[in-house]
C-alpha cells in the first residue's frame, strides 16, 4: 500500500504483506526445492526469492519498529531522533534506500517485495502509544460492575514502566505478536493461495488493463513463482502411477527383461516408447518430472495403455540402453581426467596456466635487473663520454699552453708523450663512436626495446594465460555436464542421445589437450625468449665495458702497463688514462722547465735587490749629510738673528736716554 503521504498505518499494512509473502516464500519456493532435492534432481534456480530481510528490517532486533517502540518509551520522546537513530543504523542496508536531501528530515523508505515506499514520520509517536485520557480507564474500571467494562480496559493492557509510570503497550508490538502468531499456525500446516488480481484501476467492469495486471503480478511475486516452476519442470508422475496406466498390461515376457533393472530404467523405456524427447523430461527417484506444456503427451500416455507397439519399442530401448552405457562408461573415463583433483587434465590445465603466469612474472623480475644493467652501463658510457671529452680538452689546452710552447716544445720526450696521448686519444674516441655508433654489438637501444616488446608480449601472454584458465574451466565444466547428460541418457535408454553428448565430450576433451599442450609449450617460449633477451642484454653491457675500460678509460691495460714496466720504457698505452697519464708527464716536465727559468729569474732579481740596498744606504748617507748641513745653517741663521736683536734694542735704549735726559733738562727748565 502506498499513496502520495504514507504514515505508520502503511507501515504496519506493509509489514503485514510482507509477512505473509515471507509465509508464500517459504511454502513455495522452499518446498520446490525441497522435493527437487528429494527425488535427486538438479534445480536451475540457484536460490529462492526471499524478503526475510526487509521483515528483519522492520520488525527485527533494533528494527525500524523496535526503534520506534524504544523512542515511545523515553522521558521525551521526538521523530526526529526516532528518524535519526534509523537512518544510522540502516545506513548500509539495501533495503533502506535513501531518501532525496529536501525529504530527509521527516521522512524514510523501505525497499519492499513490492517496491520502494516512502514514509512520514509525523505522528508515528502518538499513533504508536494510542493514548487515552488519563485516568479513563481507572474511572470506568472504578465506576462501571460491567464485563464489558474489564474487556475494554483490561489490567494486562496496563504495564509498569521505569519510575513507575505505566505505559500502555505499543500498537506495533501488539501488531507484531499478533503477525507472529499467525504465521506460525501458518507455518504447521501446509498452505494453499489465492491471489486477488484488480483487473482495472477504476475497477470497470469487462476492461482489463494489462500493464495493471502484469505490475499486480510481478509485486505478489507471481511471475517469479511461474519462472520458478517453470525451470523445475511443473507437471510430475510418479511412478506407480505410470505402472498403474500406461504399463498396466505389460507382457510377462517382457516385464522379465526388466526384472534385474533399477526402476527407472522401466520407465525410462516406457519415455522412449511412447516417443517422449528427451529433453522434455527428467526421472527422479520416485516420480518423472515433464517440462511446462507436455501435460498433452502425458494425458496421451495415460490414457494409451498397453500395445504391442509400445512393448516392442520398450525391448529396442532396453537393448539400445546397452549399447549407450557401453558409449557412457568411456566418457566417464573423462569425466575423473578432467573433474577429479588429481586428474591429469585437471592438474595440467592448472599447471600450464600457471607456468605461463611463472613465465611471465619471472619475465618482469628479470627485466628489472637487465634494466638496473643497462641503466648502470649506461651510466658507465655517459662518465666514459664525459672523461673523454674532458681528455681532449686538456690535450688541447697543453698544446696551447704558453709555458709548453716557451720551453719545452722542443722536447724530444714531451713529444713522444703527446704523441702517445693523441693516439691514445684517437683510440678512444674511435672506441666512443663505435658504443655510440649503432654498432650491433653495442645497441643497448635495441636490446632494451626487445626486453620491452617481450615484456608487452608476456603480459599479453599472461592475459591470455588468464583467459584460457577459465576457457579450460568453463570446457572442464562442460565436459563434465556431457559426461553425466550421456550418463543419463544411458540411464534412460537414449543412445542417440548418448552418442551425440560423448561425440561433443571426446571433441571438448580434444580442445582441452590441444590447449593445455599449446599453454605447456607457450611457457617454454617465454622462458627460452627471457633466456636469450637476458643472454643479449648481458653480453652487449660486458662488450661496452670492456671497451670502455680497455680503450676509452685505459683502466686494464695502464694497470698492466704499470705492473710490467720497469722505470724504462712503458708498453704502449690507450684510452683516457695514457692520456691523462701523459699529459701529467709533459706538465711535470713543463713545469720543471719553468721552475729552472723561475730560479735563474729570482737569482737575478736577489743580486739586483742587494744593489739596490746599497744603492739605498748610500742615499740615506747622503740625505743624513743634507740634513746636518741644514741644521748648521739653520744655527749660523738664529745667531745672526740674535746679534741683529741685540743690535737693535742697544740704539732704542741709547735713543731713551737721550730722550730722557733731554725731558729732565726741560722739567728742570720749567
Amino acid at each position: 500500500e502506498s499513496f502520495s503521504l504514507n504514515g505508520l498505518e502503511q507501515v504496519l499494512i506493509n509489514f503485514a504483506n510482507e509477512f505473509l509473502q515471507n509465509v508464500f516464500n517459504r511454502q513455495v519456493f522452499e518446498a520446490e526445492m525441497k522435493l527437487f532435492k528429494d527425488e535427486n534432481m538438479d534445480c536451475s534456480l540457484d536460490e529462492c526469492p526471499s524478503n526475510q530481510k526487509c521483515v528483519d528490517l522492520l520488525a527485527g532486533k533494533k528494527g525500524i519498529l523496535d526503534t520506534l517502540n524504544d523512542q515511545c518509551a523515553q522521558m521525551k520522546p521526538s521523530e526526529e531522533k526516532f528518524l535519526r537513530d534509523i537512518a544510522e543504523a540502516n545506513k548500509s542496508n539495501e533495503f533502506f534506500p535513501k531518501v532525496h536531501r529536501k525529504d530527509a528530515r521527516d521522512s524514510f523508505q523501505i525497499l519492499h517485495f513490492a517496491g520502494v515506499v516512502k514514509y512520514t514520520v509525523d505522528g508515528f509517536l502518538i499513533k504508536n502509544t494510542d493514548p487515552l485520557p488519563e485516568g479513563l480507564p481507572q474511572t470506568f474500571n472504578e465506576m462501571s460492575s460491567l464485563k464489558l467494562s474489564k474487556e475494554i480496559f483490561p489490567d494486562s493492557s496496563i504495564t509498569a514502566a521505569s519510575g513507575g509510570k505505566k505505559v500502555k503497550k505499543t500498537v506495533s508490538a501488539s501488531f507484531i505478536a499478533s503477525m507472529r502468531s499467525l504465521t506460525d499456525n501458518l507455518g504447521r500446516t501446509k498452505c494453499n493461495f489465492i491471489r486477488c488480481i484488480k483487473p482495472n484501476p477504476g475497477m470497470t467492469y469487462g476492461t482489463i488493463s494489462r500493464a495493471y495486471v502484469i505490475d499486480q503480478l510481478r509485486c505478489l511475486g507471481i511471475l517469479t513463482t511461474c519462472e520458478v516452476l517453470k525451470a523445475g519442470m511443473p507437471t510430475r508422475i510418479t511412478y506407480k502411477e505410470l505402472q498403474e496406466t500406461a504399463l498396466n498390461g505389460l507382457p510377462q515376457e517382457t516385464a522379465d527383461l526388466f526384472k534385474d533393472q533399477p526402476e527407472q530404467v522401466m520407465i525410462a523405456a516406457c519415455m522412449t516408447a511412447f516417443d517422449v524427447p528427451a529433453d522434455a523430461y527428467q526421472l527422479g527417484r520416485t516420480r518423472v518430472f515433464f517440462k511446462a506444456g507436455a501435460i498433452g503427451k502425458v494425458e496421451t500416455i495415460l490414457k494409451s495403455g498397453m500395445t504391442p507397439e509400445v512393448d516392442r519399442k520398450m525391448r529396442e530401448a532396453l537393448e539400445r540402453r546397452a549399447q549407450a552405457l557401453e558409449a557412457a562408461k568411456s566418457v566417464m573415463l573423462l569425466l575423473k581426467r578432467v573433474e577429479a583433483p588429481d586428474g591429469d587434465l585437471y592438474v595440467g590445465s592448472t599447471e600450464s596456466v600457471a607456468a605461463v603466469l611463472k613465465a611471465s612474472s619471472q619475465v618482469s623480475k628479470d627485466f628489472e635487473l637487465s634494466e638496473k644493467l643497462l641503466n648502470d652501463t649506461q651510466f658507465k658510457q655517459s662518465q666514459a663520454s664525459a672523461a673523454l671529452a674532458d681528455a681532449s680538452s686538456d690535450y688541447s689546452e697543453a698544446l696551447n699552453d704558453p709555458n709548453y710552447l716557451k720551453y719545452v716544445k722542443g722536447d724530444i720526450e714531451v713529444k713522444k708523450l703527446l704523441d702517445d696521448a693523441s693516439k691514445a686519444l684517437d683510440l678512444a674516441k674511435e672506441a666512443s663512436a663505435a658504443i655510440a655508433g649503432g654498432d650491433a654489438d653495442f645497441d643497448l637501444t635495441a636490446a632494451k626495446k626487445n626486453y620491452e616488446k617481450l615484456i608487452d608480449d608476456s603480459d599479453l601472454d599472461a592475459a591470455d594465460a588468464d583467459r584460457t584458465g577459465r576457457d579450460l574451466k568453463r570446457t572442464m565444466d562442460k565436459v563434465a555436464i556431457l559426461c553425466k547428460e550421456a550418463a543419463d541418457g544411458a540411464s534412460r535408454c537414449l543412445l542417440d542421445y548418448t552418442l551425440e553428448r560423448t561425440n561433443a565430450a571426446n571433441a571438448d576433451f580434444g580442445a582441452i589437450e590441444n590447449k593445455i599442450t599449446s599453454m605447456a609449450n607457450r611457457a617454454i617460449e617465454i622462458v627460452q625468449e627471457n633466456e636469450e633477451a637476458q643472454k643479449i642484454t648481458q653480453t652487449r653491457c660486458d662488450a661496452i665495458v670492456v671497451r670502455i675500460e680497455n680503450d676509452i678509460l685505459g683502466e686494464k691495460i695502464v694497470k698492466e702497463g704499470e705492473e710490467e714496466s720497469s722505470g724504462g720504457d712503458k708498453k704502449s698505452l690507450s684510452g683516457v688514462a695514457l692520456v691523462n697519464a701523459s699529459l701529467a708527464a709533459v706538465r711535470s716536465l713543463v713545469s720543471e722547465a719553468v721552475k729552472a727559468a723561475i730560479g735563474a729569474a729570482a737569482s737575478r732579481l736577489i743580486q739586483t735587490r742587494y744593489r739596490m740596498v746599497l744603492a739605498k744606504k748610500v742615499l740615506a748617507d747622503l740625505q743624513q749629510k743634507k740634513r746636518e748641513q741644514l741644521a748648521i745653517l739653520k744655527l749660523q741663521c738664529a745667531i745672526r738673528c740674535f746679534f741683529a736683536r741685540q743690535i737693535v734694542d742697544v740704539r732704542k735704549l741709547e735713543k731713551a736716554e737721550e730722550d730722557a735726559a733731554r725731558a729732565k733738562a726741560e722739567a728742570e727748565a720749567r
